[in-house]
């Protein structure tokens, strides 16, 4: 995901040099979310293991896991919603011409 995301942001900021319709500000701000993927990445991996690790017999263990693992999954989700924003900039930009 983080690569995809990369190659949408240079794409996009190739397309705001001409443009400007999204400040620089904000297109630093995602490259900085895109390395933050890296680490959520890990964590994910992490809680995975984890919990193929836990014993049938502990239910707290499992729930905290699995707790844990959709609190990182909400995460990509945000993630995907930022880039969503900033793509719908560009859209809003082209239809309405502002």
């Amino acid at each position: 995901m983080k690569n995809e995301f990369k190659k949408i942001l240079l794409v996009l900021e190739k397309m705001n040099k001409n443009k400007t319709t999204i400040s620089s500000v904000d297109l630093k701000k995602e490259y900085e979310n895109i390395h933050d993927l890296e680490d959520l990445d890990k964590d994910v991996l992490k809680s995975v293991d984890q919990l193929k690790e836990i014993n049938d017999s502990s239910i707290d263990e499992i729930m905290e896991q699995l707790c844990s693992l959709d609190t990182q999954l909400n995460t990509y989700i945000w993630h995907t919603e930022s880039m969503r924003d900033i793509i719908q900039k560009f859209i809003y930009y082209e239809r309405f011409k502002i």
